[in-house]
């Protein structure tokens, strides 16, 4: 006569009694059909890598429907993809001693889907403390925070560390205490640990928003609050997206004629020939008007006393314009500039001294509206 149900698993439980409590077939929680992660307008990634952690110990397989590979899968498939290659993730899945390591690397989805399909209890039934379990050894949290830590040595920026678990390790201090290190001992980085509690003990979900707390940057969520493939999405928007910083206000700059060095010329006595170091000043002015589009220019002739009235005024019209032409020369639209001369009538110096005259024999550049 056949064992059947209770009675069979019974038969084995009594068949194996050395080897701890019978294990019933494990009901694995379908993986929700998550899309990647697309950015919104105005958001950037704020993380320089994601690295998801994944109890496969016995706590997690003595549920009537285990979750930590279907959590895994959701979590991954719901990763953005990032061609740049700036984006590294990693992934590490423990039990006992065993572990299923993906080494941090730049993002790469199929590599991380298989490892997440293959998720299976580890441990085996027994570990190095002395503990017997069945089905998964135990839950080695303190090690696993330390193991991280060694991966991120020599690594800058900001770490996302995922963690996927009952929240309950074998030895919970020696586990808090890792995790503090982990944080605070400035491997990597800054590091923000998010946890997400398969539902269970009620310390277990202290001890996830202990530890998630820890950072300051973190979040404790229970896989209940992740059903729907939507959750993920925001969830993994929240763990991996930022607000893009919008660039601070470039100040508009001063008006284009408060920016114009406009350098007075002068002349030669009863001359309205350009000096050469006048024309190098009128080329400088010339490329500062082609600069400046919406800005006119009045030319102003001048003189000194010396001479009647009638004759200085038109040498310092005649000068005006030579000003004039040597800017037309140097690109400015002839549109842009009028001229002027006004004599001997407005002196800068006096006209008493050889050095004064010579100031005074000059042309001025005058912006208008």
């Amino acid at each position: 006569m056949s064992l059947r149900g209770p009675s069979k698993c019974l038969g084995i439980a009594l068949s194996s009694l050395l080897l701890g409590a019978c294990v019933l077939p494990i009901q694995d929680k379908p993986a929700l059909d998550v899309a990647p992660l697309q950015l919104s307008p105005g958001e950037e990634l704020g993380v320089d890598r994601v690295l998801i952690l994944t109890d496969s110990s016995s706590s997690m397989y003595r549920r009537p429907e285990a979750q930590a590979r279907a959590l895994t899968l959701a979590v991954i498939s719901g990763l953005p993809d990032d061609p740049s290659g700036q984006l590294e993730a990693g992934a590490i899945a423990f039990g006992g001693n065993e572990r299923v390591t993906i080494p941090l690397a730049p993002m790469d989805r199929k590599r991380l889907l298989d490892y997440a399909r293959a998720l299976k209890p580890l441990g085996g039934l027994s570990d190095r403390r002395g503990t017997l379990f069945g089905g998964g050894g135990i839950t080695p949290l303190d090690d696993v925070f330390a193991e991280v830590s060694t991966e991120l040595q020599g690594r800058s920026g900001r770490t996302a560390i995922v963690l996927i678990s009952d929240g309950e390790p074998t030895l919970p201090e020696r586990a808090r205490h890792a995790a503090e290190q982990l944080i605070s001992g400035g491997a990597g980085g800054q590091i923000c640990l998010f946890t997400v509690r398969v539902e269970g003990d009620p310390e277990g979900d202290t001890f996830s928003r202990e530890i998630s707390d820890l950072s300051g940057c973190g979040r404790s969520l229970s896989a209940a609050q992740l059903r729907t493939a939507g959750a993920i999405t925001n969830y993994t928007r929240s763990v991996l997206a930022t607000v893009r910083s919008p660039l601070p206000p470039v100040a508009a700059p001063p008006p284009c004629e408060s920016r114009l060095q406009l350098s007075d010329i002068e002349f030669d006595f009863d001359r309205a020939d350009l000096l050469p170091n006048s024309r190098s000043t009128l080329t400088d002015i010339g490329k500062q008007l082609r600069g400046c589009h919406d800005v006119s220019i009045e030319v102003g002739g001048y003189a000194d006393s010396t001479g009647g009235a009638a004759y200085n005024q038109a040498l310092s019209e005649r000068r005006a314009e030579s000003a004039r032409q040597a800017l037309i020369d140097a690109g400015v639209d002839p549109a842009r500039l009028s001229t002027r001369g006004f004599g001997s009538t407005q002196p800068v110096a006096s006209n008493d001294t050889h050095a004064g005259r010579a100031k005074n024999r000059r042309v001025e550049f005058q912006p208008i509206d």
